[in-house]
């Protein structure tokens, strides 16, 4: 099973995502938070199921990677992914999450490679995709069940995709 969940930024994907994982109980990936000072977003937090959380990106910190006013830290990002990749080699049947497909991840060489080669992934996949990135997810994942997100359709998709999960049984 092939879930993909877009949307624009602030539609829930993350929330949607958090709220699902307990569904999931033997699940590997990662899902990212924002990094905020009082009302001011500064960065994100990236939240791998090994444990060990790493900033993927802040303002005020001098990772060599930019996008927009964020500095990028790939290279915490991408010892996330070689620690998920032995984790996933070590198992075969259960759920791989990945929140999000998006410009900040998409930086890393690493990062694209990881998700080229979930194409021929045993389990199953949730992963969320920014709507720039969309195509891409589609093409290495032809066959997926695609949920567009927006506020108010929230619940409506969250109870979709549970029932389905439930119905599959992984």
């Amino acid at each position: 099973m092939r879930i993909v969940i877009t949307g624009k930024p602030k539609s829930g994907k993350t929330t949607l995502v958090c709220s699902l994982l307990p569904l999931f109980p033997d699940w590997e990936g990662f899902y990212t938070t924002e990094i905020r000072e009082g009302k001011e977003r500064k960065g994100f937090l990236i939240h791998p199921s090994s444990g060990k959380e790493e900033i993927l990106a802040h303002k005020d910190l001098s990772y060599p990677h930019r996008w927009g006013r964020y500095r990028v830290n790939l290279e915490g990002l991408e010892m996330i992914l070689e620690t998920l990749r032995k984790r996933i080699r070590e198992k075969k049947n259960y759920w791989v999450v990945i929140d999000e497909v998006g410009n900040m991840e998409m930086l890393s060489e690493k990062f694209r490679s990881f998700i080229n080669n979930l194409k021929d992934f045993p389990g199953s996949i949730l992963l969320t995709a920014g709507e720039r990135w969309l195509e891409e997810v589609r093409s290495i994942f032809p066959y997926r069940e695609e949920y567009l997100l927006r506020r108010e359709n929230w619940e409506e998709v969250r109870e979709k995709i549970e029932k389905r999960v439930r119905r599959e049984g992984r």
